[in-house]
């Protein structure tokens, strides 16, 4: 875990003694009910997810300042811009920055996938998405279908979509 990402949890949240967070192993995730959220988007869409329910929805925490990110990013905006009209919703969770700083990252590299602002960084525990790049998807009935922390690589995502939605 980067020292700029330890000071964003420190500063913004209050973390009980025995919270523990997972390896890039850990399964305890998968099969949970996913906990809702509502954010804005870059747009100032507020967006919940459970407004989302029925569809399956990639979740990908990422930061600029994690440059373990940038490959990831690649894929998750490609597979966005394939998997869209098959009822995928993607939406990068941006962890601890603010909208104009994310604007510009992602205006500067050309990705479409929408991006959810998560300035004061609260989805991170309830995701235990302590390591970047952290990609959650969940399946139509709102459970954890995968849980993956660092770079999954394109084929490995798109396996994971795939099996979610057949």
């Amino acid at each position: 875990m980067s020292a700029v990402f330890g000071i964003i949890v420190a500063a913004s949240l209050t973390v009980p003694a025995a919270q523990t967070f997972p390896s890039a192993e850990q399964t305890d995730l998968v099969g949970a009910q996913a906990p809702d959220f509502s954010l804005h988007s870059l747009e100032g869409t507020e967006i919940s997810l459970k407004s989302l329910r029925g569809h399956v929805v990639v979740l990908h925490f990422w930061a600029t300042y994690w440059q373990s990110c940038y490959a990831d990013m690649g894929h998750v905006d490609q597979l966005y811009r394939e998997f869209k009209n098959q009822g995928v919703i993607v939406l990068g969770v941006n962890v601890g920055q603010l909208p104009r700083v994310v604007q510009q990252f992602i205006t500067k590299k050309g990705y479409k996938y929408p991006q959810l602002i998560n300035a004061r960084g609260e989805l991170i525990l309830q995701y235990q998405a302590t390591d970047a790049p952290t990609v959650v998807v969940i399946g139509k009935d709102g459970r954890i279908a995968s849980y993956r922390q660092y770079e999954q690589g394109e084929q490995k995502l798109r396996s994971t979509l795939e099996a979610v939605l057949h």
